[in-house]
């Protein structure tokens, strides 16, 4: 829709201003990888995390039984993690973690990088891997053919340069994505609302 591109031609312009000067700096030092693991309890219950491709968010998974676990290794997410799905990471499988995926797990396949409070933001971050650039850099750093068989290198993760700016033009840059996911929100409840008076109103009229 006209409105939902012209917020995204908006915002991409703002990042584009406030990165243009920004210092480079390795992914591995300003958000390093950060594994939680899981102790596992045959009895107990693992809900666990997916993240959705083309920078659609996080979805919950039904809880694994712990008998069902095996040798399979399961690490514990947080909230405002950088979550990368490193088999569709190319395809923009990166999220932050909400507060309500906050205990949820993933399987070695999901990466957890945690930003230095001081200097980033996994938002900022998230928007930058999720534009053209960002989205580049992950496609080189997930070698191989197609599907299933690109996987995103840890190594290769830490060495992407990411953009670096203030941490107040960071912050200033993520309420505008607030602001925008508000708009965007409104203006699918809008959608929905005109798609649900029409008909009536066609029925009203000639039914």
């Amino acid at each position: 829709m006209q409105v939902t591109a012209e917020i995204e031609a908006t915002l991409r312009a703002a990042f584009a201003r406030i990165i243009a000067d920004a210092p480079r700096v390795a992914m591995g030092d300003i958000a390093p990888l950060v594994r939680r693991p899981v102790m596992i309890d045959p009895d107990g219950s693992y809900p666990e995390l997916g993240v959705r491709s083309f920078g659609k968010g996080t979805f919950h998974k039904p809880a694994l039984p712990g008998i069902e676990v095996g040798t399979k290794k399961l690490f514990t997410v947080e909230a405002g993690d950088l979550v990368f799905n490193i088999v569709f990471a190319w395809e923009g499988a990166v999220a932050v973690a909400s507060s309500g995926d906050a205990g949820r797990v993933g399987s070695h396949r999901f990466l957890t990088c945690v930003p230095d409070p001081d200097r980033a933001t996994a938002d900022f971050l998230r928007f930058w891997y999720l534009g053209e650039e960002g989205m580049l850099a992950l496609g080189q750093a997930s070698p191989g053919g197609a599907g299933r068989n690109r996987t995103l290198g840890i190594k290769a993760l830490e060495a992407i340069k990411v953009p670096v700016p203030s941490l107040d033009a960071q912050l200033w840059f993520d309420s505008l994505q607030t602001k925008a996911r508000a708009a965007k929100a409104a203006q699918a409840e809008a959608t929905a609302h005109l798609d649900q008076l029409l008909p009536a109103m066609l029925n009203e009229v000639f039914g």
